[in-house]
């Protein structure tokens, strides 16, 4: 029995034989999504896990719990059946920010754009004053450690993997030593709630608002991790004069103690790390899954990482004897597949 069909089983047994399931796009996660319709009720979004789950230990379901007590915007969880390993969640519909922009204008962009910074900023402020010892998200962080893992995992799945090691041992020492040195900066930054993958993806669009989704590894981490991840997101190219407005934005939003100066340079060096860390996810999906979708994102990621480094004095991007920026455009440069 395949998994549609098992999970169309599930459907008609718990909610009548007139019950259907739809299979939808994944992410990058080995759950799977179904939306299942019924003539008794509107239609959910069947959240399937690989295997049998304690509901009170899933990430998922706690974060959601906590997010929803709180006031932020998330769906709802409708009902569970953890010996099936499903969730039935509320069905925001198929439209992800990233979409949407397609034909939305420029001051929808912007309207949109504001709300989700204001979204970041609630969740900074409510989110951390209100996080409990119990939850997932206060028991891991986004610390050295897991940056610098984040940052050889590219290492191993985009330089080792997709680029087939292009580095010398010098190139390679210095690179990875440089890792160590901008995990070690991003990491000392002030530390909030972080949804973790906040991009145009991860955020559904219904109506005039926005919805939070795939927040199962939020965490406690960097301050500008994950403005760095909207406002330097893989998946859509934001016009300079908006990026500007959003970070001046957040910066009022959440009153940041930091100057002008400071705020930029830990925005910056989270983006960094960020983008390197979304090359090495990307990378990963093709060498370890097959699936080569992701592929197309990688020039432009790159992009950013070379205009981030650009902007750094040349005594931060230099380690080992590497210049780190010359990596980037060089050894390292990815074309797009034809």
């Amino acid at each position: 029995m395949t998994l549609q069909e098992r999970v169309a089983a599930f459907a008609r047994a718990k909610f009548g034989e007139r019950a259907t399931v739809e299979k939808l796009p994944g992410d990058a996660s080995d759950r799977a999504f179904f939306r299942m319709r019924s003539h008794h009720f509107s239609s959910l979004i069947l959240m399937v896990h690989r295997e049998p789950f304690e509901l009170s230990a899933l990430p998922f379901f706690q974060h959601a719990r906590f997010l929803h007590e709180i006031g932020a915007s998330v769906p709802q969880i409708v009902a569970s059946y953890p010996s099936e390993g499903i969730l039935a969640v509320q069905d925001l519909g198929d439209e992800m920010l990233q979409s949407h922009l397609v034909t939305c204008d420029a001051a929808r962009r912007r309207f949109l754009y504001l709300q989700a910074v204001q979204m970041i900023a609630f969740l900074q402020e409510e989110g951390t004053r209100a996080v409990t010892p119990d939850l997932p998200a206060a028991t891991t962080a986004l610390d050295g450690v897991r940056l610098l893992w984040e940052m050889r995992f590219f290492a191993e799945h985009f330089v080792s993997g997709l680029m087939m090691a292009p580095l010398d041992a010098q190139e390679s020492a210095g690179l990875d030593a440089w890792f160590g040195r901008l995990a070690k900066e991003v990491a000392g930054q002030r530390r909030v709630l972080c949804h973790r993958d906040y991009h145009s993806r991860n955020l559904m669009v219904k109506g005039d608002r926005l919805f939070m989704v795939d927040f199962q590894d939020a965490r406690m981490g960097p301050f500008t991790y994950d403005l760095a991840s909207l406002v330097r997101d893989s998946y859509v190219e934001l016009p300079d004069d908006l990026c500007g407005e959003l970070l001046e934005f957040f910066r009022e939003a959440t009153h940041a103690p930091e100057s002008p100066d400071e705020f930029q340079r830990a925005w910056n060096r989270a983006a960094l790390q960020r983008n390197i860390k979304a090359i090495g996810t990307f990378a990963s999906q093709a060498m370890m899954k097959g699936n080569r979708g992701y592929l197309r994102y990688i020039p432009r990621t790159l992009a950013r990482v070379r205009e981030a480094l650009a902007g750094e004095p040349e005594s931060f991007r230099t380690e080992g004897g590497a210049d780190i920026l010359k990596l980037f455009g060089g050894a390292l440069d990815y074309r797009e597949e034809p």
